[in-house]
């Protein structure tokens, strides 16, 4: 199940990068893209922030007047070659 968010809420995204043995790793970059339910790039290829060796966030405030339903997170990594994770979740209404 996607998790949930409200409109005007931040989401986290945290990732882990890790080799082939699960020993964490930096990539030589790795950026963020969000994409809303209509298909609109709210964030384009940003820079993801690290927090330690192979642990990196990005927090999005979602807008007020976001649109509602899935949204989706694509997560570039490179080291070598390019690592892809995708991952999804859901904007609603905003509590009153």
């Amino acid at each position: 199940m996607s998790k949930l968010y409200h409109q005007g809420e931040t989401f986290p995204q945290k990732v882990l990068v890790t080799d082939a043995v699960k020993t964490l790793i930096d990539p030589t970059s790795i950026v963020i893209t969000i994409i809303d339910s209509e298909s609109t790039t709210k964030v384009d290829a940003e820079a993801m922030i690290k927090d330690s060796t192979g642990t990196y966030h990005y927090y999005h405030l979602i807008p007020t007047d976001a649109v509602i339903g899935t949204w989706t997170t694509e997560i570039k990594a490179l080291k070598g070659f390019t690592a892809i994770e995708q991952d999804q979740f859901t904007v609603v209404a905003a509590i009153a």
